[in-house]
């Protein structure tokens, strides 16, 4: 699934967690209530964002997979 969001005043309304210094791969840790990400919908705790992810002007765009566990 692929997630264009446009910041707002507050940010992008999520937080990620991971990476190569931690050995895990990178997810959303948190959402902001409220935020450009909880109204947009598609993302969701624990979704694994994929290294494909990019910021063009003020639009966040990247590939998110939901982590099955």
């Amino acid at each position: 699934m692929e997630v264009e969001l446009v910041r707002d005043y507050q940010g992008y309304g999520f937080s990620i967690r991971g990476g190569r210094e931690l050995n895990l791969p990178i997810f959303v840790l948190r959402m902001a209530e409220g935020g450009v990400a909880e109204r947009d919908g598609r993302l969701g705790i624990s979704e694994e964002v994929q290294n494909n992810c990019f910021v063009q002007s003020h639009i966040f765009i990247c590939i998110a997979s939901m982590v099955i566990s």
